[in-house]
Formats: structure tokens, C-alpha cells, sequence
């Protein structure tokens, strides 16, 4: 099993949610999904994805929230 950190960020590179999820990802495991479901504070808008894993490898995606 491997650790992994999500962090969400708005356009303005707000951190919106930091993540830390130990022992969450198999290394044999090539998709998993996450749901996040924000606060009523969270406007709708587009928010970046990052996922950082143990080997220092990331992935970033752009995601749409609507209300």
C-alpha cells in the first residue's frame, strides 16, 4: 500500500483541501476515485486536482464544480 496526498486548489492557488491518506492506494491498484464534497462556502467554479504520491510522482487535473 502506498500514501497519498490530494490537494484541491482554486484559480487563485488557495489551498481549498489537504489530504493526507496513509496506506489508501494499492501499488498494483491503476485507478482509484475519490468523491469530494465541498462545504456551502465553496463557490461554484473550476478547482485544480493534485494528487502527490510517496515516489513524489503527481497528477494534476482541472475539475468543474456547479452548485
Amino acid at each position: 500500500m502506498a500514501d497519498l496526498n490530494l490537494l484541491i486548489y482554486d484559480l487563485r492557488g488557495n489551498a481549498i483541501l489537504n489530504i493526507y491518506l496513509e496506506n489508501t492506494i494499492s501499488k498494483d491498484n491503476a485507478e482509484r476515485q475519490f468523491t469530494w464534497t465541498p462545504d456551502k462556502s465553496i463557490s461554484s467554479g473550476i478547482y485544480f486536482v493534485k494528487a502527490i504520491f510517496e515516489n513524489n510522482r503527481t497528477i494534476s487535473r482541472r475539475i468543474v464544480y456547479l452548485k
